[in-house]
């Protein structure tokens, strides 16, 4: 038996959808995929906001840890759909630690609320069904 044999993936059902997990395919077109990307501007977004204008200690925490997490998820969520759905665990506990960590900064929550709210939103659209992977 070969090394290479060996390394090979054991599943042969799955091992051509896993061979180019993020190579850009009919799963990551922008028409079938829309809500994962608009997922992963707003995680950048809740990011960037973090260090755009003042925020408490905790609030910059809050708000640059789940903008990194939310935004990590979506682009895996691009090509593996069902990881979309734990954005939306992701967002709900962003928009708590979010609320209770700028609870003195009206910017600060309200930018927690509606980023995390339209990451729920989006997160349960279903992917489109299109064509089928390359």
């Amino acid at each position: 038996m070969s090394i290479a044999r060996l390394g090979a993936m054991s599943n042969p059902i799955t091992a051509p959808a896993d061979a180019g997990a993020f190579r850009f395919d009919s799963r990551s077109a922008l028409s079938r995929a829309w809500p994962r990307y608009a997922n992963l501007v707003l995680g950048s977004w809740l990011f960037i906001s973090a260090f755009a204008w003042p925020h408490s200690r905790d609030a910059c925490a809050a708000a640059w840890i789940s903008g990194a997490m939310i935004a990590m998820n979506a682009f895996a969520a691009i090509w593996a759909s069902p990881a979309r759905i734990f954005n939306v665990v992701l967002a709900g506990i962003a928009l708590a630690w979010q609320v209770a960590a700028a609870s003195h900064e009206p910017t600060a929550r309200v930018n927690a609320m509606v980023v995390s709210g339209l990451v729920i939103v989006l997160s349960l659209v279903p992917p489109s069904r299109g064509h089928a992977v390359d």
